[in-house]
């Protein structure tokens, strides 16, 4: 029921989307285990690992749009929990230049973790190189983190411009 507008559209495409990922993500992760493989005659292989991890990245970006999309319900929720009310100019003006730091940095660290070929399965398996340093653990926590960042924080601000867009074109 309702109209199909672009927004409608758009969720149900991610959604669609997030449910194909999964149950890409479970298949390729039962023909991964040992146990399953074997009960099933499938020898260790690469390409299943391949799928898994590519699955698994394309999980990550598609979940972070999914809740960018719905990031103004999550903030509202945020607010209630936290009993935050009103507000001045300063809040709103430190959490945009937080997202779009975050932003900045998670689109860095798409570019040094080289999201884009793991996303094409050009190159997926990544691993902790951490030489035993808790803060290179922490660098790739606050990568990894970032890119969520900027994955839920562009369909939140493209979704505001466009309602905003179309309010206008209203009036």
């Amino acid at each position: 029921k309702g109209k199909y507008n672009t927004k409608r559209i758009t969720s149900i495409t991610i959604n669609v989307l997030v449910l194909l990922v999964t149950v890409t993500l479970i298949i390729s992760g039962l023909i991964n285990s040992r146990l399953i493989g074997e009960m099933l005659g499938i020898k260790e292989d690469v390409l299943p690992r391949e799928i898994h991890t590519t699955s698994a990245y394309w999980f990550l970006v598609l979940m972070s749009i999914h809740l960018g999309m719905h990031w103004r319900m999550v903030m509202a929720e945020m607010r209630k929990m936290f009993g935050v009310s009103g507000g001045g100019n300063l809040r709103p003006i430190l959490l945009r230049c937080a997202a779009a730091s975050i932003a900045a940095y998670g689109i860095k660290a798409s570019l040094e973790r080289d999201l884009y070929a793991k996303l094409i399965a050009y190159f997926s398996f990544d691993f902790w190189n951490t030489d035993g340093s808790v803060l290179a653990v922490v660098i790739y926590l606050v990568q990894y983190l970032s890119l969520i960042g900027v994955s839920t924080g562009l369909p939140y601000y493209v979704l505001r411009w466009t309602q905003k867009r179309d309010n206008l074109a209203h009036l």
